[in-house]
């Protein structure tokens, strides 16, 4: 016959082998299921854009991309190459080859094109808005003076 605290081990035995490690590998079996589909569906989601706005270029997979030229978007695959991307996009049912080079700043065809990494992008909107603001800073500092200046005028 067992005594109290054999049963109660026992207990704790039957307990650990029968609700424990099943619910412990039903666990780790859906961890690696989650673990595999996030691998497999990674986006990239970099977006290279120009600073007047009018062409993008998002790398939206390991080897697909979207070329956004103006108001047109065009379904593109990629290449990482050591110093460049090679873009490659429907061109009127022909496929166009489209170099970049990779630059500090983001990306620049031969052509003089540049598209600006997305630091790069949100620092140039950065200056951008602090160059208009001290833009709008001025003209009313100067209308303020030219209302003074009248005002005077009139007294």
């Amino acid at each position: 016959m067992l005594t109290s605290s054999e049963s109660k081990q026992a207990a704790l035995g039957h307990q650990f082998n029968h609700v424990i490690l099943p619910t412990a590998a039903s666990l780790v079996f859906l961890l690696g299921i989650v673990i595999a589909f996030a691998g497999c569906g990674k986006r990239e989601n970099i977006t290279y854009r120009s600073e007047d706005r009018r062409i993008a270029l998002t790398l939206i997979s390991k080897d697909e991309c979207e070329l956004q030229i103006e108001n047109q978007t065009l379904l593109g695959k990629y290449t990482k190459q050591s110093d460049a991307l090679r873009v490659i996009v429907p061109n009127f049912g022909m496929n166009e080859v489209i170099y970049y080079r990779l630059t500090k700043d983001g990306l620049q065809r031969d052509n003089g094109d540049k598209l600006l990494s997305p630091t790069a992008f949100a620092e140039e909107e950065k200056r951008s808005e602090k160059f208009s603001e001290s833009i709008r800073k001025e003209k009313a500092e100067k209308a303020e003076r030219e209302a003074r200046r009248r005002s005077a005028q009139h007294e």
